[in-house]
């Protein structure tokens, strides 16, 4: 199997720093053999440090990636419950990081198996035979009342309170994490995103957007078409995807880092000034199965 994952962050067009983090990481070691991990982290908590909470639980999946086995749901679900505790005590202890949490969406790919780990509102979605589908699940008030029967569907998007999160990592001493298997089938393509992406895109152009550009281009389209419609988040998109070729005979790994340069605002007469991505960083690793 040869996977193929980029990633892309941006500040957007009105934020005057990104609070968003992630991370591409790929595997060649005896705890995780041949494997792929991806994280996306959208901090919340405004000026109460959001960008250090989401570094944290990068950080901290990250770590415990390349030093425990990941080989079960439980594995999963464990780190998001460690990055919470790491969260939590950094708040704890350092008054301009306190109420600070995250959201985490975060998968590991072994072989044919996906592992997904998931709180709050970014989303990971599945591109399978020209069909995109939603692997997770939302965590906003809005859901939760579309779930208890008191909104419907329609009115989720039209809710005034639709960015308030009812699940976040560091919120609160018990992080409750959906975890969800699947498998990464010939050609399936994986999206994991902020909200600062799909609040502006329906799941049909995102779908349009990734089979069209291809897998290189495709995350920086995709922020693009979002700081087109406004762009009044940060924005972080990471697209993998299995190539056909040789699919079960070998695994090869790419990883393509692009992560965004803080600009600051002009000294006179320009708006924010937003630039994008200068740090590539192409790691690949090919092995016999």
């Amino acid at each position: 199997m040869k996977l193929q994952a980029v990633g892309i962050s941006d500040i957007g067009n009105v934020r005057s720093e990104n609070q968003d983090c992630f991370t591409v990481q790929a595997a060649y070691s005896p705890a995780n053999g041949n494997s792929l991990l991806v994280v996306v982290a959208d901090g919340v908590g405004g000026g109460k440090a959001g960008n250090v909470a989401s570094q944290l639980a990068v950080e901290t999946l990250k770590e415990l990636y390349l030093k425990s086995v990941w080989d079960s749901q439980d594995v999963m679900r464990e780190a998001i419950e460690r990055a919470n505790a790491v969260i939590l005590e950094r708040s704890g202890a350092d008054e301009l990081c306190r109420g600070m949490a995250t959201t985490c969406t975060a998968m590991i790919v072994k072989g044919d198996n996906v592992i997904i780990g998931h709180v709050g509102d970014s989303r990971a979605y599945r591109i399978r035979d020209g069909e995109i589908s939603h692997i997770t699940e939302d965590h906003t008030l809005p859901r939760r009342l579309f779930l208890e029967g008191v909104i419907t569907e329609a009115e989720i998007e039209l809710h005034p309170q639709g960015n308030v999160l009812t699940n976040a990592v560091g919120s609160r001493r018990k992080v409750e994490v959906d975890i969800i298997s699947t498998e990464m089938r010939e050609r399936d393509t994986f999206v994991l995103c902020s909200d600062g992406m799909y609040k502006y895109l329906s799941d049909a152009e995102i779908r349009g957007i990734v089979s069209k550009a291809g897998i290189e281009a495709a995350p920086a389209q995709l922020v693009a078409a979002a700081k087109e419609r406004g762009g009044n988040d940060n924005i972080t998109v990471v697209v993998v995807h299995a190539n056909g070729d040789d699919f079960g005979k070998t695994t090869e790994i790419t990883t393509i880092y692009q992560e965004p340069v803080k600009i600051k605002k002009a000294a006179v007469g320009l708006n924010v000034l937003l630039a994008l991505v200068l740090v590539a960083a192409i790691i690949a690793f090919i092995l016999d199965s």
